[in-house]
């Protein structure tokens, strides 16, 4: 006879707690402060991190990731206005070794790997944000319940690029690229959104005096996860 514990959520029977998965729980918290760029980053060496993230003033990107080994690094970028206020990073990634200390309810797989411990302060998703586009000038927010910490979990990179060109006098033109990134703002229990400037580029040179025309690509997808850290 096979002995263990089988744990579900009481509305859906959505098994919560067993042997068969690991959960995620906080890992590292620490506060990235951007710089005259409006640029920052945080890193973790562990297995298969993931991270949240929330600041009241500014929207702010989670603009690229970078792995080395077993350390993982994410490059934030935060928006308008300035001075930046520092950003509240929360690290989360699979049950580390169950401590010595204290008592609690553990879980662990068939080879010994720890798949729970009640010490830890784990992953809880309070909502989601997604959608195939939004508007430029009205991009998306949703209210949570109140009384509550919220930070948010960035997918994909979400935005647009473009660029146009216009000739001048003597045959020389210039061309123009800018590319948005979607942030996220975490101020209370309101989760807003506004579009970041990740780049821009101005050249001018010469094409026998005509325009190279324009073009536009956009990639405004998102899906966000609201985690609940309340307390964290």
């Amino acid at each position: 006879m096979t002995y263990g514990i089988t744990i579900k959520n009481e509305s859906t029977g959505t098994v919560q707690i067993d042997e068969n998965y690991k959960n995620y729980c906080l890992v590292q918290k620490s506060t990235v402060t951007p710089n005259g760029l409006g640029e920052g980053s945080v890193s973790y060496t562990g297995n298969a991190p993931i991270l949240a993230v929330a600041c009241g003033a500014n929207s702010t990107v989670l603009w690229t990731t970078g792995l080395s080994g077993s350390t993982w690094t994410w490059y934030l970028k935060a928006g308008a206005p300035t001075p930046y206020e520092n950003i509240i990073c929360y690290v989360f990634d699979v049950s580390p070794a169950a401590s010595s200390s204290g008592m609690a309810l553990v879980v662990k797989d068939g080879s010994g790997a720890t798949c729970y411990d009640s010490r830890n302060k784990y992953l809880t998703i309070a909502g989601i944000m997604e959608g195939s586009t939004y508007s430029n000038t009205s991009p998306p927010s949703t209210t949570m319940a109140s009384g509550r910490t919220y930070a948010v979990l960035m997918g994909k990179l979400s935005g647009r690029s473009n660029g146009f060109s216009g000739s001048t006098v003597g045959g020389y033109y210039t061309w123009n690229t800018s590319t948005y990134g979607l942030g996220c703002k975490v101020n209370g229990n309101t989760i807003s959104s506004s579009e970041i400037t990740l780049a821009s580029n101005y050249y001018s040179g010469s094409f026998g005096g005509t325009t190279a025309g324009g073009f536009a690509y956009d990639f405004k997808d998102y899906r966000w996860l609201i985690a609940d850290v309340t307390g964290y």
